[in-house]
């Protein structure tokens, strides 16, 4: 018995507005806490 497969593909594509990954919604840099110390994030994208 042959059973036929059934492939399905989906490409979607998303706009979305320009913005900078390094800084939070008011501008600022993004900052965490590493080694007891408030340091700058970057992301590593």
């Amino acid at each position: 018995m042959d059973k036929k497969r059934l492939y399905v593909d989906f490409h979607v594509i998303q706009t979305v507005p320009p913005s900078c990954i390094n800084r939070d919604d008011t501008g600022r840099p993004k900052t965490a806490v590493y080694g007891g110390a408030n340091r700058a994030r970057v992301s590593s994208q």
